[in-house]
């Protein structure tokens, strides 16, 4: 005898699962659930927001180190009038101002910010040799280019230079030992001639860093704010007392929304790459390069986060509509005076299939496999009758296809497969049915 099985349907089932995979049919069915939710949300929003707060006053610091140090150089030559004084440290001050507005922005445009630093570095190295210019020779000159090199290289510390410009930073630190080493052997004229693009070259670098600073640090905030929001929505699909809620034909059902367990573990390992994104952002030791792939990493996540909250709805929705199968088989057999004598979840685990077996005292049996299909709302159910007259085994079988439509189910399709030499006893049939649905689950 041939095993059947039927595709069948029904009208709330599609509804059903159309609000099943809708945002907000996931609700979080605790206040004090909810409240301690909001409240670690709120921790992760107060953490990158007092970090970057921290990045900002830094940066601001160095710029304003930066443009006062330019008009006390200015201040020290004694050549101009107070109000040319006062203009030149304006202009200085605002073109630094200017390339940091740029640089807080997404697009920051960071061409013309070369041409600016250079014309920014350029400025301040003219007032410094003007200033030497008035400083006698020999040491007292190159006592004035360390002590000014030193100050640069202090401030030069503070703004990461190995993180983001170690080899102008070493180039520095060398020029700064030459000048060092010249003046130690007496050798001024040398150390002064050494010196000649060192305060053009350090004047360049602190400013270049101070952006660079400012752009990290806004796209890192940006960063762990992405991540911080993966993390708020894997904690709530991950809340113990998360709910599937929907309302169809005016009925409302609530079903325990455990994502771990539905996605199979996809969900335990996104949750372990988050972290592992999270754990490099907060080292604050990336290039700019390594913090944009961390960026591409943590939107991927989140789509994917998406897709398997979505994938583990519909398992949900699945199990759902396989036992609502089930049971539907199950009062239309038993109306009709068959036994059930096993029936239930293969293995008791709900995302098996449900497998029933019934006997009417007459030595038939009826062997019965409902899993799901694939569609969520279009579950499958396969039947054999052993019996051994054939064709009361035909007859029981077109019984069971009226009684599912009685129940209420639309048949979508039944294939009949030429496999009675497969199934031999309802065991082997059972067994053989089930590894069927798990193989039709895994292309799916």
């Amino acid at each position: 005898m041939s095993s059947n099985h039927t595709r069948v349907s029904v009208r709330e089932w599609t509804e059903m699962q159309q609000r099943i995979a809708e945002l907000d049919a996931y609700v979080v069915n605790s206040a004090l659930e909810v409240s301690r939710l909001h409240a670690e949300a709120e921790r992760r929003r107060r953490e990158i927001a007092a970090a970057r707060e921290a990045s900002t006053r830094a940066v601001n610091q160095a710029a304003q180190a930066l443009a006062d140090a330019y008009q006390v150089t200015l201040q020290d030559l004694g050549t101009g009038f107070a109000s040319e004084i006062a203009a030149q440290s304006s202009d200085f001050r605002n073109q630094l101002q200017s390339m940091l507005a740029d640089a807080r922005t997404v697009s920051g445009r960071l061409g013309r910010s070369d041409a600016r630093v250079e014309a920014l570095a350029g400025a301040y190295d003219e007032a410094f040799r003007a200033r030497l210019e008035q400083t006698a020779q020999g040491r007292e000159r190159a006592d004035l280019v360390l002590q000014e090199l030193d100050w640069f290289l202090q401030q030069i510390r503070e703004m990461n230079p190995e993180q983001f410009m170690p080899g102008d930073y070493a180039s520095l630190q060398a020029l700064r030992a030459s000048i060092n080493a010249s003046v130690r052997a007496g050798d001024y004229q040398a150390a002064v001639a050494v010196s000649q693009s060192s305060i053009l070259s350090a004047s360049r670098v602190l400013t270049q860093l101070t952006l660079a600073n400012e752009r990290f640090h806004r796209q890192l905030a940006e960063a762990r704010g992405a991540a911080a929001a993966v993390a708020n929505r894997m904690e709530e699909l991950a809340s113990p007392d998360g709910m599937i809620s929907v309302t169809v034909s005016g009925q409302k059902m609530e079903y325990p929304y455990d994502i771990a367990y539905w996605s199979n573990g996809d969900f335990v390992s996104l949750r372990r790459q988050l972290s592992q994104a999270e754990a490099h952002l907060a080292s604050g030791r990336l290039s700019m390069q390594e913090l944009a792939q961390t960026q591409v990493e943590i939107d991927r996540i989140r789509r994917q986060l998406d897709r398997c909250d979505q994938r583990s709805r519909h398992a949900l929705a699945s199990s759902v509509f396989v036992e609502d199968t089930a049971v539907r088989l199950h009062n239309s057999l038993s109306e009709r005076g068959w036994e059930l004598v096993d029936g239930g979840y293969h293995a008791n685990e709900v995302k098996e299939p449900y497998t029933l077996q019934y006997e009417d005292g007459s030595g038939n049996t009826v062997s019965i496999v409902v899993s799901p299909g694939e569609k969520p709302d279009e579950p499958i159910y396969a039947v054999e009758v052993f019996s051994e007259s054939e064709s009361h085994a035909g007859m029981i079988k077109d019984g069971i296809h009226s009684s599912v439509e009685e129940a209420g189910l639309r048949i979508e399709e039944i294939q009949c497969r030429d496999d009675c030499h497969l199934n031999p006893t309802p065991e082997l049939f059972k067994q053989n049915m089930i590894e069927q649905a798990r193989r039709r689950q895994r292309q799916q």
